[in-house]
């Protein structure tokens, strides 16, 4: 790789989405972790990789079919955790183990390397499912993010075991890095899961007798930040108890870091551990990614003194990864609509036989969070509106998406829409369980539109309609569709957060709206449709690609000369 000997920058992620055979990633912040990954490949820009080898993955989701009281046919969403061993296959043994020391107990991490199969730069898998570890060490890297309640852990114990992870991923990684010689000269931390990466290199300028401040300074200079969580709580800004935060790293009053000092860096007055906090604090320079991101990030976090200040880096993803070469090489209107038709075909054959290929396709499919609103295009009115559209099979629509195992609101959306999909009142709803990376390619280049529902503005930015395959996307103005031409995609709902009730109803009729004003120019203008699919994929092939991202972190976040 061309570093010029200057050393490498560690990207550090909790996930990576690379490819559909690793269950090591859970959503987009993997997909984005393995697009920087590729483009820094391409971009010849020396980055490595530093994740967890979660075996277990997330979790697969299928439908469950059984009968129910009144002796009928029923559904619900099932819930499974397979065991991921095919090292042979995909990882070579890099004969690096780490011993690291968690709760006063000794663990060891293996470090794998991703073979180099999926033209990405070098990737540094931690795991602890290996001997010696006892039971409980072996766990500590099982499941993405530790795990769920779902598998019959409680609350207290994923916790400790979350932690856990974010230890050996944070502290476990620089150790690995140091162990395999390889010379750095940053630290990406991708979220704040990463933050223990950035406490090592504080304690280890502390351990040469440096001053607190000068050890500040040190760890300022070889740390960087990506925050993608727009609020002031969320699923990535990482919060625990501090005595437990404390005990896991074996901080006592002795030193080098106290837990005065980690009170000083995360601590909030009621006794919690913030790592988002932290990581402001110990980097020299954090992105928001995408504009409107920004403008949050810098209301809820701009008031931390010391903290680094905020840049922004809009999201984007791989086009050689995600755009088939099809959609890639089409020059003109005609050519795209070829390349639609095509998959179109393919993608009916494999998920809706029944489909007809000239009727107005919709997709939707990401992780089922509350806030992506999954049954907004059925919601209040829209609920008959949509059932008469499909009995006059004007339109059909394909849904996917995976909540967490423990959000049972999120389970519960889920299988009422699958319920609806076999119903008579929705003859074109298709409902798929265990929606992957591959058929977020699939999807993408077989749908007319790629529907986009976030609840403004909660969306940090999302990449699910950047790939390119011929999709326009209908999309609330949240994340990175905020900075998209509005010609080139189909807006609809309020730019600005009220009332949720309120809101949703509004957004859900504009949704309405914008379904309809699409079908018409599908139905009656067919050469102003494929334009637009044109346009569109211009526009997210040339603003939204990861290798323009990769150029932007590589000398506005690493400060490399390239």
């Amino acid at each position: 790789m061309g570093n010029n000997g200057n050393g490498v920058v560690a990207y550090f992620s909790p996930e990576f989405g690379i490819d559909q055979q690793l269950p090591i990633y859970s959503g987009g912040l993997g997909l984005l972790a393995a697009s920087l990954a590729k483009s820094f490949r391409e971009m010849n820009i020396p980055v490595v990789v530093v994740s967890v080898l979660a075996r277990e993955g997330y979790y697969d989701q299928y439908v469950e079919e059984f009968t129910n009281d009144k002796g009928e046919t029923d559904f619900k969403m099932g819930i499974r955790y397979k065991r991921w061993e095919r090292e042979e296959e995909f990882l070579e043994d890099t004969g690096v183990i780490v011993p690291i020391n968690i709760n006063d107990r000794l663990n060891v991490i293996k470090v794998w390397k991703l073979k180099d199969l999926f033209g990405s730069v070098p990737v540094y898998l931690l795991d602890t499912d290996v001997p010696p570890n006892d039971h409980i060490a072996r766990l500590n890297t099982r499941n993405l993010y530790g795990g769920t309640m779902h598998s019959g852990v409680s609350w207290e114990d994923l916790e400790r075991r979350r932690l856990a992870q974010y230890y050996i991923l944070g502290k476990g990684g620089v150790k690995a890095l140091r162990r395999l010689g390889i010379k750095m000269a940053k630290y990406h931390l991708n979220e704040s899961h990463s933050y223990f990466a950035a406490q090592e290199i504080l304690s280890g300028a502390l351990k040469q007798g440096v001053s607190w401040t000068d050890a500040i300074h040190f760890t300022k200079s070889k740390v960087v930040f990506s925050t993608h969580t727009p609020a002031s709580s969320g699923h990535g800004h990482q919060v625990f108890p501090l005595d437990e935060v404390a005990k896991m790293a074996n901080i006592n009053c002795k030193g080098p870091i106290t837990v005065d000092h980690l009170r000083m860096l995360g601590g909030d007055s009621l006794g919690k551990f913030n790592m988002t906090a932290a990581c402001f604090h110990l980097a020299g320079v954090a992105n928001a990614v995408s504009k409107k991101h920004l403008e949050g990030i810098k209301k809820v976090w701009g008031f931390l003194e010391g903290a680094a200040p905020i840049i922004n880096i809009t999201n984007a993803v791989n086009h050689r990864h995600l755009q088939y070469e099809e959609f890639r090489n089409a020059r003109t209107p005609k050519e795209k609509a070829e390349a639609k038709l095509k998959y179109k075909r393919m993608l009916i054959a494999k998920y809706a036989p029944a489909w007809n290929e000239n009727v107005f396709t919709a997709g939707w499919g990401r992780r089922g969070q509350a806030y992506k609103r999954m049954k907004l295009l059925l919601h209040g009115d829209n609920y008959w509106w949509l059932s008469n559209l499909m009995k006059e099979n004007r339109i059909q629509v394909l849904m996917g998406g995976k909540p967490h195992p423990d959000d049972r609101e999120r389970i519960k959306d889920w299988e009422e829409l699958y319920k609806l999909s076999k119903s008579k009142d929705f003859p074109n709803l298709v409902v798929v369980s265990g929606y992957e990376l591959d058929m977020m390619k699939e999807w993408s280049a077989g749908v007319d539109t790629w529907l986009n529902t976030p609840r403004s503005s909660c969306e940090a930015s999302g990449t699910s309609g950047m790939k390119g395959n011929g999709a326009i996307n209908c999309s609330t103005p949240d994340g990175w569709m905020w900075e998209a031409e509005a010609n080139n995609y189909f807006p609809f709902g309020l730019d600005s957060p009220i009332d949720l009730g309120t809101h949703d109803t509004h957004d859900a009729q504009e949704l309405q709206r914008a379904v309809n004003d699409m079908m018409t120019i599908y139905y009656h203008d067919r050469d102003k449709w494929n334009q637009k699919i044109l346009d569109s994929d211009r526009e997210v092939e040339t603003h939204f690609d990861s290798n323009d991202r990769a150029l932007q972190y590589a000398t506005a976040l690493y400060g490399l000369s390239l």
